[in-house]
């Protein structure tokens, strides 16, 4: 009787599933074969600006339905540069909050912002509560900037920060040992000291330099005030009422969105009940087609993206939802895009600080396969660095933003010896081996100086294949290459001067000179179609995750005690801070790896808020 209520009841849970599933399958066709986007004859576009700006969506979610997704730099993009071409739209209102991004990807949206704007349109900024300096950063670059009442904005200046763990891994058991090459190659410095070294500083300070250059300027000539006056308001004054603000010239308007709105309306005298006929988002806006503007496109460039640590095997979000890039995903994705004959050029996007380096490898092979029947350009986002350059180095072309992050050239490998946390917790372990070097590189114990050695070695093999492979693809001599290697983290600015890019700007800079390459009129309209194609709602639905192997499992381990200790120590009950999540993030990429695998992985991670 059990047995059958049992198997009555798995029959209900199984019709409901499929009940559902049939339910969203039918709305999803219902709103893919509605009718296009309606524009609007005189329209107002707003575009909601937030978060890390990733470079693309990772699922494309169940089609039809238009999830609502974090907006995308190549989104924002695309949108604004239709919204130039398209007659219909009169005005842009961008929501600029909650910014945690790198700085170059804030300055290719204000490149874009002053292309849209050299097309003789508006676009107002509108910064709601509490805003910072990458939020100003950004709305400097607009025409008008709108501050909400009773806001606060925070203009503190640029920092970085380093969080060291040697101390507190003692406290639980935990030691790391590492073998690399460059003395600048700083990825394990947070779990070997706890304190920074004088070479790290020494490029973390230029990097901050650079950075803070870059920011003053922008706002300073976008606002028309001197450059003595903001750095007196971010020396004096960083916390700025919304009085204070428009005293300074720093906004030029204090009103609810609501009072923006309605003066909108005013303007362009349409009743609140009718604000369909007026305003248009982003989210529906993307969809306006090329072709409709004018833009007929007969040539396509591929994009391949490439975010995140790079990973052995395929692409595969870490759990905390960080992304990466896997050689089982993209370079197949390279493959697709080289054997697709309408396909003219390959643009390689890449926003990753690195990782493996036989994955970054593997890619890498790829692109020299498809760069013998097309032209490949390297387009460095945020950061193109360590493995994110080894990917780039042989490009016919490396173009990178001046606020780039990149070059890292180094190698670096770690292993946690956990003796100490494991005799504390009673974690008990036998092993029988037949050879000397069977158990060496355990995750227990501290590797021999015989065993250390042999690790040692395969580095620098690598290392000095890095170099080669640099200097192959950049023409330059091996001891070029070493001189301004040794895992030294540049601006793009910098790297250009040295060598290692070979011209200055964003994105779109990269598909002109694409385009240049294949032999394509530079005022000639491109197709751009992206690799790999975003997961869709089906794939994601049916994805199956398998096992974490020890390595894996102990890695985690590592990072949920770093997690809870920090958690414990700074914000008690509450939420960790973010600042706290990002090193954590950017140390989990060094303790989930196998022992001593080589990592080209960057030292750090920076972001602007």
């Amino acid at each position: 009787m059990a047995q059958t209520q049992r198997r009555t009841g798995s029959r209900k849970i199984w019709l409901v599933i499929l009940a559902l599933l049939a339910i969203l399958f039918a709305i999803g066709v219902y709103r893919a074969s509605s009718p296009k986007v309606s524009v609007p004859k005189e329209a107002v576009l707003t575009l909601s600006i937030r978060g890390s700006l990733p470079e693309v969506a990772l699922s494309g979610g169940l089609p039809g339905l238009a999830p609502k997704t974090p907006p995308t730099l190549q989104g924002l993009l695309e949108v604004l540069d239709k919204a130039k071409l398209d007659e219909r739209v009169k005005l842009i209102v961008a929501t600029i909050e909650d910014l945690s991004t790198q700085q170059s990807k804030l300055a290719e949206l204000r490149d874009a912002i002053a292309d849209y704007r050299a097309s003789g349109k508006e676009i107002w900024a509108f910064l709601p509560q509490l805003s910072g300096d990458a939020e100003y950063y950004l709305a400097s670059a607009c025409d008008k900037i709108f501050f909400e009442r009773y806001g606060v904005l925070v203009l503190d200046g640029l920092k970085t920060e380093i969080l060291y763990f040697k101390s507190m891994l003692a406290k639980v058991g935990i030691e790391f040992e590492v073998a690399r090459r460059g003395k600048y190659k700083s990825a394990a410095e947070s779990f070997l000291s706890d304190t920074i070294s004088a070479p790290n500083y020494e490029q973390l300070n230029a990097l901050l330099t650079g950075f803070d250059s870059a920011y003053v300027k922008g706002v300073t000539e976008s606002r028309k005030i001197s450059e003595e006056k903001f750095r007196r308001i971010l020396n004096e004054q960083a916390y700025l009422s919304d009085k204070d603000a428009l005293a300074q010239n720093l906004v030029d308007s204090i009103c609810y969105f609501s009072e923006l709105e309605d003066a909108i309306r005013k303007r362009f005298n349409v009743k609140e009940e009718d604000d369909e006929t007026l305003f248009i988002s982003a989210s529906k806006y993307k969809d306006v087609s090329y072709s409709s503007l004018g833009k007929k496109s007969s040539d396509k460039i591929a994009v391949v993206n490439v975010m995140g640590a790079l990973v052995d095997g395929k692409s595969d979000p870490s759990p905390s939802g960080e992304a990466n890039s896997g050689d089982e995903t993209i370079a197949p994705a390279i493959e697709e895009a080289r054997k697709d004959k309408s396909v003219k050029a390959i643009v390689l996007r890449v926003d990753s600080p690195g990782g493996s380096a036989i994955a970054s490898d593997k890619i890498l092979r790829a692109l020299n396969r498809a760069k013998a029947e097309k032209p490949v350009v390297a387009s460095m986002s945020g950061v193109a660095a360590s493995g994110g350059y080894w990917v780039s180095m042989q490009a016919q072309k490396i173009v990178a933003n001046p606020t780039t992050i990149t070059g890292s050239i180094g190698v670096i490998a770690t292993k946690p010896a956990m003796r100490e946390l494991a005799d504390k917790i009673g974690l008990k372990r036998v092993v029988i081996s037949k050879t000397k070097f069977a158990d060496a590189f355990n995750l227990f114990d501290k590797v021999s100086p015989e065993a250390y050695q042999k690790a040692d070695a395969l580095i620098e093999y690598l290392y000095q294949e890095f170099l080669r492979k640099v200097a192959e693809g950049r023409n330059m001599t091996i001891e070029q290459v070493h001189s301004i290697a040794q895992g030294h983290v540049w601006l793009g600015g910098a790297a250009k001067n040295i060598g290692l890019v070979d011209e200055l700007g964003g994105f779109r800079k990269a598909i002109q000179v694409a385009k240049n390459l294949a032999g394509i009129d530079e005022t000639a309209s491109v197709e751009l179609v992206s690799y790999p194609k975003p997961k869709d709602f089906w794939e994601d639905f049916f994805e199956n995750f398998g096992g974490a192997s020890l390595t894996m499992a102990m890695g985690q381990v590592i990072m949920e005690t770093v997690k809870s200790e920090l958690t414990r120590a700074i914000a008690g009950e509450s939420e960790l801070p973010s600042e706290f999540k990002s090193a954590v993030q950017a140390l989990r990429r060094l303790s989930s790896g196998t022992p001593l695998q080589p990592q080209a992985l960057m030292p750090f991670e920076i972001i602007v808020k």
